[in-house]
């Protein structure tokens, strides 16, 4: 199986209004975007360099991504 090239990363949508919120995550290791939902550092350190569609574009399996409707955040 021949080796695949080396992903380019690039920072995510997004990732300034996380960066203007560096104080609370390094008071709190966490930042709240709604009263129910925060990232932690953990995540935030991945999501920021995952290009998305670079990514899915290496599933080479059948798949299937279901999204419902109902979430406020995502339009």
């Amino acid at each position: 199986m021949p080796t695949p090239p080396p992903r380019t990363w690039t920072a995510a949508p997004g990732c300034a209004q996380v960066l203007q919120r560096g104080g609370e995550l390094n008071e709190t290791g966490a930042t709240r975007f709604t009263a129910t939902l925060k990232h932690d550092r953990p995540l935030l350190n991945e999501v920021f360099w995952l290009n998305l569609i670079e990514v899915l574009a290496e599933i080479t399996a059948p798949t299937l991504i279901v999204h419902g409707k109902a979430d406020s955040l995502v339009t």
